[in-house]
C-alpha cells in the first residue's frame, strides 16, 4: 500500500545556507514510473513570524522515470493537481491507478531529467 499525503511539511533541514533554512522539499509519492515532490518556499523574511495566511510558492516537481522528463506546476494548475489527488486518495487507489492519474500530467513534461 503506497503512502500520500499532500498536507504541510514538517522542516528537517539543517541551517547550512539560507536557501535550505527557506526551502522545503517533501517526497510525496515514488513508483517505479513516477515520483512527486511537494516543494514550498515561504515567502517572509527570515525574521518574520510565519503565520497560518502566510504567503507560499511553490508547487509539484512530476517525474517520470521512464521518459527522463520533469515538470514542475505551481498556481492553479498545482491547486488541481492537489484536488485531483486528494480525491483519489478517498478511493484507495493501486499504484497502478496513481500512475494513470500522474500519466495526464507527465504527457506535458519537456524537461529532460539530467543527473548531475
Amino acid at each position: 500500500m503506497m503512502a500520500l499525503s499532500l498536507g504541510p511539511s514538517a522542516p528537517s533541514m539543517r541551517p547550512e545556507t539560507q536557501i535550505l533554512e527557506t526551502l522545503f522539499m517533501h517526497m510525496l509519492y515514488n513508483s517505479d514510473s513516477y515520483a512527486v515532490v511537494q516543494i514550498d518556499m515561504p515567502t517572509q523574511a527570515k525574521d518574520e513570524v510565519a503565520t497560518e495566511h502566510s504567503l507560499k510558492r511553490g508547487g509539484y516537481e512530476i517525474v517520470d522515470k521512464f521518459a527522463r522528463k520533469e515538470l514542475f506546476i505551481e498556481g492553479a494548475l498545482a491547486e488541481s493537481f492537489k484536488e485531483g489527488v486528494e480525491a483519489l486518495i478517498e478511493t484507495s487507489p493501486s499504484v497502478e491507478e496513481f500512475d494513470a492519474y500522474l500519466e495526464r500530467y507527465a504527457g506535458m513534461a519537456q524537461q529532460p531529467v539530467v543527473m548531475h
